[in-house]
């Protein structure tokens, strides 16, 4: 097995609290329980976040709630680790590129002209029913997404947000090679 779905299992189950707070939000119960790749459902772990982006379990730490990450070839690969009253997002390895990652290279996603929906929250992406993508590690966003014929944003600013997003972080440098000296060898 998987080291990262070993970890997840071994996590508790989001208590009752949580799930009647989520649901006052508009979050629909599918989006707690199997409406992922591998039907997992949400857990909760106690720790910090810290700037870096990554997640620290601490037994006295605020509760966060789990999040199971897969890649676009429906492997889990990280977990998500969100504050919903703060709204902060970490992650506990490092690895993951986005929430609902996995739908990325599904062409059910993005037929008869619609793009990949790119939430702008956690929230969001858990009230759309985990449908489309929460990006958490922006700067893998142009090479993530590049290949995809079109991305939907929640709105305007949030679009032009993504199409700040969408260039490469740097390009190589380019040089022109001189054109090489008669060498005389004797």
């Amino acid at each position: 097995m998987n080291d990262v779905l070993d970890f997840y299992d071994d996590l508790p189950v989001i208590r009752q609290n949580t799930i009647d707070q989520l649901i006052a939000k508009g979050v629909p119960a599918l989006s707690m329980g199997n409406a992922s790749p591998a039907g997992d459902v949400l857990k909760e772990m106690r720790g910090h976040c810290h700037s870096d982006g990554y997640f620290d379990e601490a037994e006295g730490g605020e509760l966060h709630i789990a999040i199971l990450v897969y890649n676009q070839l429906c492997a889990p690969v990280d977990v998500a680790c969100w504050h919903p009253r703060f709204g902060v997002v970490t992650t506990h390895c490092g690895r993951a590129f986005a929430l609902g990652a996995e739908q990325i290279g599904n062409p059910g996603s993005f037929v008869f002209g619609q793009g990949v929906l790119v939430h702008s929250s956690v929230l969001g992406w858990l009230k759309a029913g985990r449908t489309g993508v929460y990006i958490l590690r922006p700067k893998l966003a142009f090479d993530e997404l590049r290949d995809l014929p079109a991305i939907t944003a929640e709105n305007r600013q949030h679009g032009l947000e993504l199409k700040a997003l969408l260039r490469p972080q740097r390009l190589p440098k380019i040089l022109v090679r001189k054109p090489a000296q008669d060498v005389v060898y004797e």
